[in-house]
């Protein structure tokens, strides 16, 4: 009797339990809690006891990210930057380069000014360990006429500028007379924007140069075919603020603040994975967008060396070599430039 009694108890016991309210089952979202305040971590988030009109239950933790000031970010790009001038200041740059100006230049001050920035970035080359026995071949050219002589077919195109692959670069200015609004001939110029992008021009194509050979010195030939529209274009364009800023005497963020007043606030309109694909069509913001992406991409790996990772890294898709480059994946910090992006460019939203 007194075994069959226990039987029956423990079998009581065990169907009682199977019949206890949820509240003191496990824990799921929304799900009842008995104790206002308290938290519990629910498939790896956090939630917190929360009353609910007459009932309590598992309301989701929302966590904010900290507010990023954009100062310190600054800060850190600008330290960055005076690291490498003072390799800059170190360097004996070795590489050949011929330098060849349309005669019709021979008075030009934008033909002095295209030009005068070329030293400095070579400096910067030899600073962010690119090496090469390629020469440089740079035409400046008034027109087509000249640099067709000297460049590829590829490169007989109507650009300001280009670089066409070994070692060729070339800068039209009648371009820049025609496409700015100087009515086709050389004045002075209207703004100090434009002035950069003279002085500037053939520094962002001896980065695209500096792409090339940075992959090239790991055999990735096929760099080219994976590398996003804004790592390329924006990749050349920090290249070349870099190498002004040094030149000019002057910080990296007041030439970056220069190019973002332009007006860059108009890319707003196209995230940065809409950038990504190598036949992206983005009105030009690959170089707006992509410069503030790469920027940010120099902050978050905390070193300029980020500009050429993913062209020394071998694959074949986008979103791997990039996540095997970085060690994050391209989706997420995606995202994290269109906000860092909106922080920029509307520093008061």
């Amino acid at each position: 009797m007194i075994n069959r009694l226990t039987k029956v108890i423990v079998l009581a016991l065990s169907a009682s339990f199977l019949l206890l309210p949820a509240a003191f089952g496990a824990n799921t979202p929304n799900g009842p809690c008995n104790k206002a305040g308290k938290t519990s971590t629910i498939a790896g988030a956090k939630f917190i006891c929360t009353k609910s009109g007459k009932k309590l239950i598992w309301k989701k933790i929302s966590i904010k990210p900290a507010a990023t000031n954009q100062s310190n970010d600054d800060a850190k790009l600008e330290a960055i930057f005076n690291g490498i001038a003072k390799k800059m200041d170190n360097v004996i740059p070795k590489f050949d380069i011929s330098l060849n100006v349309d005669p019709v230049l021979v008075d030009s001050k934008w033909s002095r000014d295209s030009t005068s920035s070329i030293d400095s970035a070579i400096k910067l080359l030899s600073a962010l360990g690119i090496e090469s026995t390629t020469q440089l071949k740079i035409y400046v050219s008034w027109g087509s006429e000249f640099k067709d002589r000297f460049v590829p077919d590829q490169c007989k195109v109507s650009s300001g500028g280009g670089y066409c692959g070994q070692g060729i670069h070339f800068a039209d200015l009648k371009w820049f007379a025609t496409n700015w609004g100087y009515d086709g001939i050389e004045k002075p110029y209207k703004n100090e924007m434009d002035k950069l992008a003279m002085a500037a021009n053939i520094p962002h194509e001896i980065g695209h140069f500096a792409q090339g050979e940075a992959a090239l010195s790991v055999g990735n030939s096929d760099f080219w075919m994976y590398n996003p529209p804004w790592l390329r274009e924006g990749g050349a364009e920090y290249f070349k603020l870099i190498s002004s800023a040094y030149h000019n005497k002057t910080t990296y963020k007041s030439l970056r603040d220069l190019v973002v007043a332009s007006g860059v606030s108009r890319c707003d309109k196209f995230p940065l994975s809409k950038i990504t694909p190598a036949d992206s069509k983005s009105d030009g913001c690959e170089y707006g967008k992509g410069l503030l992406a790469v920027e940010y991409l120099v902050l978050k790996v905390g070193s300029a060396d980020a500009l050429f990772t993913m062209n020394k890294t071998l694959g074949r898709d986008t979103e791997s070599i990039f996540e095997k480059a970085y060690g994050f994946s391209l989706k997420d910090f995606e995202k994290e430039v269109d906000l860092y992006f909106a922080r920029v460019v509307n520093p008061k939203k």
